[in-house]
């Protein structure tokens, strides 16, 4: 693997970091930004299993509703991870969707659904 330095000569656009650690920091947030654009098409893709199971075929598919949930509960572990609490809002009320719609418990969906309002309220602005 070649050394940042030997690149530069290479890639020319890599000398306007002003430092080793700009360049870190960006190239951290950039991953930052891939996993929770990840995520959000895993949140996307559980979406689709769901309306294809609940609306798309004649007998209710619960091969598809639990792969929405699988699909719902990464999307919601990496939101966690990341520290992104809008994604985490989404995932915890599409998963009491999924739970009081397409499994019919009504215990889990409320438990859901109740952790929703929990985190949402962290969304509010904070006023003085």
């Amino acid at each position: 693997m070649e050394t940042f330095t030997n690149n530069r000569q290479r890639y020319p656009f890599l000398n306007e970091f002003k430092s080793d650690e700009k360049r870190d920091a960006l190239q951290k947030s950039t991953w930052k930004f891939k996993r929770i654009v990840q995520a959000e098409i895993e949140l996307l893709s559980g979406q689709n299993y769901f309306n294809e199971a609940i609306f798309d075929s004649e007998n209710l598919d619960m091969d598809g509703i639990y792969d929405s949930i699988d699909c719902c509960n990464m999307a919601q572990k990496t939101a966690f991870e990341l520290e992104d609490t809008e994604l985490e809002v989404r995932c915890e009320a599409f998963l009491g969707k999924i739970y009081y719609m397409g499994v019919k418990k009504i215990d889990k969906a409320k438990r859901h659904l109740s952790n929703t309002m929990r985190l949402e309220i962290t969304l509010r602005p904070k006023t003085f």
